[in-house]
């Protein structure tokens, strides 16, 4: 399987590859229940990341974060979120400090992608964006598996339909919990779960959640892998915890940020789809003309 970074040919993404000298870059921001991310990307390599906790990120630093892209040159923003707070708060941003295109991600604007899911509107803006990097036909399903406050789990067959997928507990999820369901059990963040048996109250919560959530992946992949348009899947793990969910299975494609490289896919494809239009409906003119 390909290494870290690098999706390889049956992922359908290159980050190694060099941008073109002439293109404009794609500024995304992708705001999370935890983090809120923002980069340039020419064509699928990610440039001036930039990370901040949504709770706290304000209005003056996503000014900031916009200036910079707009001085670097972006030719358009591409932008998701789970968060309606942090939705406003971007969407005023945007309207004092920027004035190029600006385009939001949704269910039914996402090129070549088709679900067989009932209902495709319930869909996170994040888990869109990270589709959008793996959707149109490929030599193998794809499995996305992103890390974050919750684990969720996303299945699509080599044609580029969504069948589906899991939701549960992230990690820290996890140890938050059973901080807030018992009365003295500490709030802990996540760390390295140490040896078995743990010799502390600490160290057994870790080596408790950290063994728990990886047998979970390893559940959850395997009854997916299981379904006939899903054998032989490529698996990519993203997200905080895309390097856990690789130690967790033994072996997975890690891209901490495919969401970006979703959203600014997603945006080349919709922006591109107009042009296409005109071009095909002006062949089909002079041929009815000829």
């Amino acid at each position: 399987m390909d290494g870290e970074g690098r999706l390889g040919r049956d992922a359908g993404l290159a980050m190694s590859r060099p941008p073109p000298r002439r293109s404009s870059p794609i500024a995304v921001v992708c705001v999370g229940n935890t983090h809120t991310r923002g980069a340039l990307l020419y064509g699928e390599r990610v440039t001036r990341l930039r990370v901040a906790r949504t709770a706290t990120l304000g209005p003056s630093q996503a000014r900031r974060w916009l200036a910079e892209f707009r001085l670097a040159g972006a030719a358009g923003l591409a932008f998701a979120s789970v968060v309606p707070a942090g939705s406003r708060l971007w969407r005023a941003a945007l309207r004092r400090g920027w004035t190029g295109p600006v385009r939001i991600i949704r269910w039914n604007r996402v090129p070549g992608l088709r679900f067989e899911y009932p209902q495709p509107r319930t869909l996170g803006a994040d888990r869109l964006a990270s589709l959008a990097a793996v959707v149109g036909p490929r030599d193998r399903p794809t499995l996305i598996i992103d890390a974050g406050t919750a684990t969720t789990f996303n299945a699509v067959d080599r044609n580029g339909t969504f069948l589906g997928g899991a939701i549960a507990p992230g990690l820290a999820a996890m140890l938050d919990a059973l901080a807030c369901r018992t009365a003295l059990l500490p709030r802990l963040p996540p760390g390295p779960p140490g040896r078995a048996p743990a010799k502390s109250t600490g160290a057994s919560m870790r080596l408790g959640v950290a063994l728990g959530w990886q047998a979970m992946v390893r559940e959850v992949t395997q009854a997916i892998l299981t379904h006939p348009r899903m054998r032989g899947a490529t698996v990519i793990a993203t997200g905080g915890g895309a390097r856990e969910v690789r130690r967790a299975l033994g072996k997975a494609v890690v891209q901490p940020h495919l969401a970006l490289v979703g959203l600014a896919r997603w945006y080349q494809a919709v922006t591109a789809a107009p042009a296409r239009r005109r071009a095909a409906g002006s062949t089909r003119a002079r041929r009815a003309a000829g």
